[in-house]
């Protein structure tokens, strides 16, 4: 007997009594149906298949602004320190050291921006090695003198080799004699700050974090879709208008066919932050940052607890702190060490939503 006629026979005498009079149609309404949600879902996965294309398109290609007002020139003029990544992929970076006169009171692991390199810790550091910290930047693969994999393609987003690349830094500062004993900082800056978020999830010896334009790419992939999808895309999937859960569906299954494609993950900031409620952060943002904007900040940083501290620097665009307010950057950045590493006394103010 097939399954609908044993549908049939299921059905109250008055219902199978109608449908057995209904010829074709009642005895083959289970396959229309079914061919129904078939044809469907096969209109939806076209559908998201289009929007997804976009989206993984706007993913891999919207170029991240530059830093800009950076290109000073300075250069660490230090002999270079050869390591390798977690995965073995050989990495290269170098030591800024205090003076001579200053006694050596901790480790500062700098994490520079994609394009950047080990040099950038010159303008993001200036004023750390005066206060007796060793400055260790360098160079993440496919940058500066690192090598690379030629399968993997950097990009604007922190992945698990950024990851690994700055768990490899780690380790090799931390075997180092001259280390033992020394409170460690992390210090990133954009995607580097990502991956120092990152990272520190599994190496609980930090001490402390300074994040500057960190981002988390849920926030961001939806921001995206928000900004720019409905100009490539003229389907009802693509308005902004639609609720949160619309583009927070449309957002994983954009990040997990990026995964699938580019072949690799794409872990996320927000979620790691809820695991470090005892590692002490401060939060640096332009106020003026197109790129991360304030609805994204705010998720950020409330996704950490504990002990932390915001710092929206006025007139500053993504990774322009240091640009906008060169003296307050170094200021603060000193404060907050005094005050979380160093214990100085000096305490900083905790200032946020």
């Amino acid at each position: 007997m097939s399954l609908s006629h044993r549908l049939v026979a299921s059905l109250p005498p008055i219902l199978s009594d109608a449908t057995a009079e209904g010829g074709w149609w009642a005895r083959n309404w289970i396959w229309l149906a079914l061919g129904t949600v078939v044809l469907l879902l096969s209109i939806a996965f076209s559908v998201f298949a289009r929007y997804l294309r976009i989206s993984l398109r706007l993913f891999m290609d919207t170029k991240m602004p530059m830093t800009a007002g950076l290109g000073t020139g300075r250069r660490i003029e230090a002999e270079p320190h050869s390591f390798p990544s977690l995965d073995g992929t050989g990495l290269v970076g170098a030591f800024i050291e205090p003076p001579a006169d200053v006694p050596v009171r901790g480790i500062v692991v700098f994490a520079p921006e994609f394009n950047g390199d080990r040099h950038s810790a010159m303008n993001y550091t200036r004023g750390l090695p005066e206060l007796g910290f060793r400055v260790f930047s360098f160079d993440f693969r496919g940058h500066g003198e690192s090598s690379n994999e030629p399968s993997y393609r950097p990009t604007h987003w922190v992945t698990e080799h950024e990851v690994g690349d700055l768990l490899g830094a780690l380790a090799y500062v931390g075997s180092l004699p001259e280390s033992r004993g020394l409170p460690i900082v992390l210090m990133g800056v954009s995607r580097g700050a990502c991956a120092s978020v990152l990272a520190t999830v599994q190496a609980p010896h930090v001490s402390a974090l300074i994040l500057d334009g960190v981002f988390s790419t849920d926030l961001m992939v939806e921001s995206m879709m928000k900004r720019w999808a409905a100009i490539f895309a003229s389907i009802h999937l693509a308005r902004p208008s639609h609720p949160p859960e619309v583009f927070a569906i449309l957002r994983v299954m954009t990040v997990l066919y990026a995964e699938l494609k580019m072949r690799v993950r794409f872990p996320l900031v927000r979620k790691a932050l809820t695991r470090l409620d005892d590692v002490p952060m401060l939060f640096i943002w332009g106020a003026t940052d197109a790129y991360v904007e304030p609805h994204q900040r705010i998720k950020v940083y409330r996704a950490k607890s504990g002990v932390k501290q915001m710092w929206e620097v006025p007139g500053a665009k993504h990774n322009q702190g240091v640009v906008a307010d060169p003296q307050g950057y170094c200021e603060r950045i000193a404060a907050f060490l005094q005050s979380r590493v160093l214990g100085d006394g000096r305490e900083g103010s905790d200032r946020g939503p």
